[in-house]
């Protein structure tokens, strides 16, 4: 009896779509003004170790927040809008 009502409930939370979805995500993700590093790696596509190289090379600039990381999505956009000589 139990079981069956589990595997029903596991049926039906299956059968659902996701409430957020990937694509919701992303769209989420570039309307941020502020980033984590997982969070600007994720949006250009690039792993935490790029982030952290960009930033070590000063090519990106962060903002301490104590302990924490944070990236303006300025930083990000200025890191593509660079003029070739």
């Amino acid at each position: 009896m139990k079981r069956e009502e589990k595997l029903n409930n596991f049926k039906e939370a299956a059968a659902k779509p996701e409430q957020y979805s990937l694509h919701s995500f992303e769209i989420a993700l570039q309307q941020k003004e502020f980033l984590s590093i997982d969070d600007a790696a994720k949006l250009i596509g690039a792993s935490r170790r790029t982030i952290q190289r960009l930033i070590s090379s000063n090519k990106l600039q962060i903002v301490k927040v104590g302990s924490r990381t944070i990236i303006t999505r300025k930083a990000i956009d200025n890191l593509f809008n660079f003029k070739s000589a």
